[in-house]
């Protein structure tokens, strides 16, 4: 078992958010017992919609069922695993780095000309998922300067030693040697653990290149992993569409939709969360953003809404404890803004401005906010998406944008004119058969879907609170650093310290799902008097409630060291709603 997964030195990329909606069925697909794949090509549509949000689903205008083999292959290191460019080399390749070892001399590599970018990547001896610790202490150009050092990239907080698998990508930063392209000539890098003892491994070296050194376009692969009523395939498409088409030039390709037992709704610590990205090993198709989409984030995740898992992760190597981001899905606009947000972490970016002064990106086309928590919605960079607090208007630099262009999540156009590369040709060894998928769903080369216009959201419920635990309740957290490790103290702290005014804000209509969910839980953590707990477990427990509001107040009942919290939960396990079923299971199960 891992010591408690660095808590006070660097925790996953988290982010609070949330939605009001709802979820639409797609009721053209078939199930995961149905004996095949169903594909379905979509034209432009409107979306799906949540439970009270609004929109359509894209239109499906042909439906093709074929069955598959369930082999299982294994993979070997080798370099041009992926299709080639006109000029005969691919534009993702792999170089096997061989051993590596905290006692061992640098590594050395040769980048090539025409370079975008490369992700080094490094596993543990004991296994990709193992919780053996190995990290990247040094990264340095073919001139000796280092890039990363003592497993830090400055200003950034980021430690580059995690477990099982350690990733580092180029660019991440603005240096000569990376942008606007990648210094060719012979690299270096070193290895080791950044705490505790260190461990030996292997790790190869992903180079992203073109015919000329500048990004031509490409197409984003998605694998979504829903678990027991988080969502449907149709709303996600709906969602994917309106987050990645046209996500720093490139397109959204062709998305694969998993099921997943409700073991997997609810996720509640660390390691939980990395045991549920090992699940994304089923998935075939690479390189490929793993999407893992589940009904509640509690325990010490409590809180977040979306969840990176790692600055850079990868998308080459499945079932790694870097090979993914997870999300619970409300079923609104943030759900999509959590998908932007968390796709940038594992593409490589980090927050423009952290909570904690003075921790910052590493770009200098990024606006910098001294004191994110006194000057909030009023800071230079608080409408980019990789705000600590996020953005609903979604900005991004020039280099942000260049940063994910030189990532491994995407297939890539070696030059002008040319079609995307297909997708590795060297399958994942899998832990018995891939999972059967629920859907495939091609977007490659089709319009994006057509955006309903979207009302500004109301701000009445934060009437009277300071503005500080507005932001705080309304907006995006991720807590790495030297943040606090709990959100619900950044709420305190910014002054939402008020149980019966948090009540309020649970119980205001007009208040955005996640605003309620978050203020309900937090009011649980305030010694909240008698008629709160009532207050809160009438909530819990009615119908007309809406999930995320149930779930909050259920929260916040457990949080109060209330006996309501297991009365309720027992309750709730008659509910017609699963993701409910699935949340008062998880709370009743002993040694959880």
């Amino acid at each position: 078992m891992p010591r408690s997964l660095r808590p006070s030195s660097q925790r996953f990329p988290w982010t609070l958010l949330g939605v009001a909606g709802s979820l639409l069925v797609l009721s053209a697909l078939g199930g995961p017992g149905c004996g095949g794949i169903v594909v379905v090509d979509p034209l432009d549509g409107e979306g799906g919609s949540g439970a009270q949000g609004t929109g359509g689903a894209p239109t499906t205008t042909t439906t093709t069922t074929t069955t598959t083999t369930t082999t299982t292959t294994t993979t070997t290191s080798v370099g041009g695993g992926g299709g080639e460019g006109p000029w005969g080399t691919p534009t993702l390749d792999e170089v096997p780095l061989g051993p590596v070892s905290p006692n061992a001399p640098t590594v050395e590599f040769d980048i090539p000309m025409g370079t975008l970018g490369f992700t080094l990547i490094a596993h543990a001896q004991a296994g990709p998922t193992s919780f053996a610790e190995i990290g990247i202490r040094t990264l340095s150009t073919p001139t000796g300067a280092p890039l990363i050092a003592d497993f830090r990239l400055a200003p950034t907080e980021w430690l580059y030693s995690w477990y099982g698998t350690t990733v580092a990508g180029i660019p991440q930063n603005d240096a000569p040697s990376v942008m606007p392209s990648v210094t060719p000539g012979r690299w270096s890098a070193s290895f080791g653990s950044s705490s505790g003892p260190s461990f030996a491994g292997n790790a190869s070296v992903w180079i992203r290149q073109t015919v000329d050194a500048q990004f031509h376009g490409g197409v984003l692969d998605v694998n979504v992993f829903i678990a027991e009523g988080a969502t449907t395939p149709d709303y996600m498409m709906y969602r994917l569409q309106e987050a990645y088409n046209d996500y720093a030039g490139l397109e959204l390709g062709r998305v694969t939709f998993y099921e997943l037992p409700a073991h997997w709704s609810v996720i509640n610590s660390s390691v939980n969360l990395l045991r549920a990205l090992e699940v994304t090993a089923m998935a075939e198709r690479r390189p490929a953003l793993n999407v893992l989409a589940v009904v509640d984030l509690a325990g010490e995740l409590d809180g977040a809404a979306g969840i990176a898992s790692g600055i850079p992760g990868q998308g080459v190597i499945h079932g790694t404890h870097t090979s993914g981001v997870a999300m619970e899905v409300y079923g609104d606009l943030f759900d999509e803004i959590i998908l932007e947000h968390e796709g940038g972490h594992l593409a490589g970016l980090f927050h423009t401005s952290e909570i904690s002064p003075p921790g910052q990106d590493p770009l200098s086309d990024t606006p910098y906010c001294t004191d994110v928590n006194t000057h909030g919605l009023n800071c230079p960079d608080a409408d980019n998406i990789m705000f600590p607090y996020g953005s609903t208007v979604k900005v991004r630099s020039p280099m942000q944008d260049r940063v994910i262009q030189g990532s491994s999540l995407y297939r890539g156009i070696a030059g002008p004119g040319d079609l995307p590369e297909p997708p590795l040709d060297v399958s994942l060894q899998n832990a018995g058969a891939p999972l059967q998928p629920m859907a495939v769903v091609d977007f490659t080369g089709r319009p994006r879907a057509r955006r309903v216009p979207r009302p500004a959201p109301s701000r009445a419920w934060a009437t009277g609170l300071p503005s500080g635990a507005a932001m705080v309740l309304s907006g995006t957290w991720c807590t790495k650093g030297k943040a606090p490790s709990n959100p619900y103290e950044q709420l305190r702290d910014a002054g939402g310290d008020d149980p019966v005014q948090l009540l309020a804000i649970g119980m205001d209509p007009s208040a955005p799902l996640h605003v309620r969910k978050r203020a309900l839980s937090a009011a649980g953590r305030l010694q909240p008097p008698p008629e709160v707990i009532k207050a809160l477990a009438a909530i819990a427990r009615s119908d007309a409630s809406p999930r995320h509001v149930r779930i909050g107040a259920l929260r916040g009942l457990e949080a109060a060291k209330s006996p309501e919290a297991f009365a309720v939960a027992r309750h709730l396990q008659t509910s017609q709603d699963v993701g409910l079923v699935a949340v008062a299971r998880h709370m009743l199960s002993p040694g959880r």
